[in-house]
């Protein structure tokens, strides 16, 4: 399988536990353990939460990434599944709801934090489902520098087994569940729920609720198909919809369209400052190394990345309180 090596600006990883590993990342090459691992301890030592969504969907919190599960008389649906070291905790949960089988599982897209439990989903049982391109990316080896680990391919035995390119939709417990690929955008492989019945939109990591989301160039993500992510969720979602983000509470469609504004307003950060160096700092630490001079440039600055703290720029992005105007700004920078 090919090696794919994450350069250091690929990843910027926010939220909850991920804001203190990033902290001490810069120690994850001494004798400390590194983030990936600390990600696990935090996964291991939290309570898996259930809080009901509405329509027969809840969420389950404390596992990486947000799950969201569907309760029916013929079981459960999951969409993602996890870190494997809270597979128990997650299990309780699940037969806390309903004494049925797992039946189908969707991964929204390949990262630990939401499709390590892969393996113990198959071994139930349950159908994988996940976008071609998800499925290439756990067949290969991937450095990811951030959390210094090197994830290795995923036995065969354990890879989805319902690779998808297009929309796909299951009848399941009373609801039409409609499965889409996005395009482009957090990853190459990016696929959103939508529970009809239920009005429930679970969209994986193309957002974030109340932070500044990151963008895995490594695996062909970018900050426009980000925007355009945010305008296809605005667009799937009605008034009274619920959402369930990667990472964050559940959210409304006004948290959505917080982060889809770029669209009306004018950008600001060239005027602000304070505003202007967070974009710097954060251009610096997402850009595309071909793109790097050309960022330095436009940010009217020669400092690389090295040496900036991926935990104070994301608090400062945090405090911007609308983070699609970084967006804005970076994708005028182009």
């Amino acid at each position: 399988m090919g090696n794919v090596t994450a350069p250091r600006n690929g990843m910027l990883v926010a939220g909850f536990c991920w804001l203190s590993v990033l902290a001490s990342s810069a120690l994850a090459q001494s004798d400390v353990a590194t983030p990936y691992d600390q990600i696990n301890s935090a996964a291991a030592a939290s309570p898996i939460t259930t809080l009901p969504v509405g329509g027969g969907v809840s969420i389950l919190q404390g596992s990486g990434g947000n799950i969201g599960v569907l309760n029916g008389p013929e079981g459960l649906l999951m969409v993602d599944c996890g870190i494997p070291v809270s597979q128990q905790k997650i299990l309780a949960a699940l037969r806390g709801g309903n004494k049925g089988r797992l039946r189908f599982a969707v991964l929204t897209h390949w990262h630990w934090d939401h499709a390590d439990g892969d393996g113990w989903v198959r071994r139930k049982g349950a159908q994988l489902i996940a976008s071609a391109a998800t499925v290439k990316r756990l067949s290969q080896a991937i450095r990811v520098e951030e959390w210094g680990h090197t994830f290795a391919p995923v036995p065969p035995a354990e890879l989805p087994d319902v690779p998808l390119s297009a929309a796909k939709t299951l009848h399941f417990a009373g609801d039409e569940v409609i499965i889409r690929p996005y395009m482009t955008s957090h990853t190459d492989g990016d696929l959103s729920v939508y529970f009809k019945r239920a009005d429930v939109l679970q969209t994986g990591d193309t957002f974030w609720n109340g932070m500044y989301p990151f963008i895995d160039y490594v695996a062909g993500g970018s900050i426009d198909g980000m925007i355009a992510a945010a305008n296809e969720n605005v667009r799937l979602v009605g008034p009274h919809s619920r959402i369930i983000p990667g990472h964050g509470p559940i959210a409304s469609k006004a948290d959505l369209v917080a982060m889809e504004q770029y669209q009306a307003q004018p950008p600001q950060c060239r005027k602000e400052p304070a505003l202007r160096e967070t974009l710097r700092l954060a251009l610096l630490l997402h850009w595309p190394p071909n793109r790097k001079r050309k960022c330095s440039r436009l940010c009217n600055s020669q400092k690389t990345e090295e040496g900036i703290d991926p935990l104070r720029v994301n608090q400062e992005v945090r405090g911007i309180g609308k983070p699609a105007r970084l967006f804005q700004e970076v994708r005028a920078a182009v």
